[in-house]
């Protein structure tokens, strides 16, 4: 399976392969710009209210209530109350794959996105399972590891919604296309280049592409030149103007625009903040 997007700021596992965060934020405040990775995550909203997901599907989380963000599931946030606070856990599925014939049946489904569940959920031994995760989870020991299996377990039950049959060469060809996006952001790229590209017409390409990535074309080919002008402009090795170019934006404007609906500051903003 390719990784078809960088994140600004990968992360980074122990020993047990998992990561957890707690993030407090304001009302009004972008508390999660929008972003997708191989990774799975969990959101346990602690105390507030946040507007959460993707595209249309957009719902609001409440305290004590689970978003559940499989991998490469684009998805943001927003704060809807005067404080939210929230923990985070992450994992790679593809970690805790192994010869077990459930493991082998199961857990794939998950990462190639077959398994499909809930956005939100709020379940009692849910939440109890996931708090232990969270308190064991940088102690680097086997119950760590054995809680995320319960944990899984536990999203099936309680969560899942269906399991579709195997990836169809439709999703093949789509997972060629975000990599070959990826690397020619630079190019002049759109819906109808693509879809000749890869032999469809640009109806059925745009409509294989969002069941495959939640996203538009144009969205995605957007997003990953904005995430790629992120990663240019912290450096500071180029100017505005020229990561404007690098990225695809034809129009200086019209980037800072973009940026700034994307990041919530401008670029010349974003340096600032990059250099304190």
């Amino acid at each position: 399976m390719k990784k078809y997007e960088e994140e600004l700021a990968p992360v980074k596992y122990g020993a047990n392969a998992i990561r957890t965060a707690s993030y407090k934020i304001g009302k009004g405040q972008n508390a999660i710009p929008m972003h997708w990775h191989d990774r799975m995550e969990l959101i346990y909203l602690k105390s507030g209210k946040l507007k959460i997901g993707y595209e249309e599907n957009i719902q609001a989380l409440h305290s004590g209530e689970i978003y559940i963000i499989p991998p490469k599931t684009p998805h943001w946030a927003m704060c809807l109350s005067e404080k939210a606070h929230w923990d985070v856990l992450m994992f790679d599925i593809r970690y805790f794959y192994n010869t077990v014939p459930l493991s082998c049946d199961i857990l794939p489904t998950i990462f190639d996105g077959r398994a499909k569940f809930k956005m939100t959920l709020k379940s009692d031994e849910t939440a109890e399972c996931y708090q232990r995760l969270i308190e064991a989870a940088n102690k680097n020991t086997f119950e760590s590891v054995a809680l995320i299996y319960r944990l899984i377990d536990l999203l099936f039950k309680n969560a899942l919604l269906e399991v579709q049959e195997n990836v169809t060469k439709g999703k093949y060809v789509i997972e060629e296309a975000l990599e070959f996006i990826k690397e020619n952001l630079d190019k002049d790229l759109n819906t109808k280049f693509l879809a000749e590209k890869f032999n469809y017409s640009e109806e059925h390409f745009c409509r294989l592409f969002k069941e495959s990535t939640k996203v538009t074309p144009t969205n995605y080919i957007k997003i990953n030149r904005l995430n790629k002008a992120a990663n240019l402009l912290k450096g500071c090795n180029h100017s505005i103007s020229e990561v404007s170019a690098l990225c695809g934006f034809n129009d200086h404007n019209y980037f800072t625009r973009c940026f700034k609906a994307h990041y919530g500051i401008t670029p010349t903003e974003y340096i600032k903040r990059e250099k304190l």
